[in-house]
């Protein structure tokens, strides 16, 4: 049987992603805990000291299966270690969902919460980052912005997953299987190679 601490920030976390911060209430959560409201208060002084226990474990628990999405070899062909980063990433979105859905539903909103889940997107630029730094000195990749790299990738896993939620299948289907075409563009760009992207009817222009 599940302790009571364990029962209570279960119940806060699931009623956040649900409800928001408004929408939870101390009642809801010793509801939904199985607990007598007082003993809430008795342990966590007060709602926002609640809370802030909830996004620790949220943020605890992501941090916790963090390090294996970036288990890749950096020595296998760039378009392997790209598809294995990013289905790994993919998955951690999906399993790590309720993270995503309070950064971007609660982060906006408060400020307070935003800074307590910062540590994991923070995490996962910083090791983007880093690869294609690491990818740049190998010349593996031309020479551009690492960090804006890793924004435009990590932006397809998170936001990819986000219209996913809020669209349906009508957007994307499947995620992991609409990977390779993501890496198709990022990898190749979206000009066609002779002709750069300029209309061949459009007239000359001269400087």
């Amino acid at each position: 049987m599940k302790s009571v601490e364990i029962r209570v920030l279960e119940a806060t976390k699931n009623l956040l992603v649900k409800h928001g911060y408004k929408g939870t209430t101390t009642r809801r959560i010793a509801e939904n805990a199985g607990v007598n409201e007082v003993t809430l208060f008795r342990k966590y002084k007060s709602k926002d000291g609640l809370l802030g226990a909830a996004l620790i474990d949220v943020e605890a628990n992501a941090l916790a299966s963090f390090e294996s999405v970036f288990d890749t070899n950096k020595d296998t062909y760039l378009d392997t270690s790209l598809r294995t980063m990013g289905l790994n990433l993919i998955r951690f979105a999906r399993d790590e969902q309720d993270l995503m859905i309070l950064q971007f539903a609660e982060g906006l909103r408060m400020r307070s919460v935003a800074d307590s889940l910062s540590s994991v997107p923070q995490r996962i630029l910083t090791h983007l980052t880093e690869y294609f730094e690491e990818q740049i000195r190998r010349g593996k990749i031309r020479q551009v912005e690492p960090k804006i790299a890793a924004l435009v990738f990590m932006s397809y896993v998170s936001y990819g997953h986000i219209a996913q939620l809020l669209l349906g299948d009508d957007f994307i289907e499947d995620h992991e299987e609409s990977l390779d075409d993501f890496l198709d563009v990022f990898t190749g760009g979206i000009l066609e190679p002779d002709g750069f992207g300029r209309d061949i009817n459009a007239p000359e222009t001269h400087k």
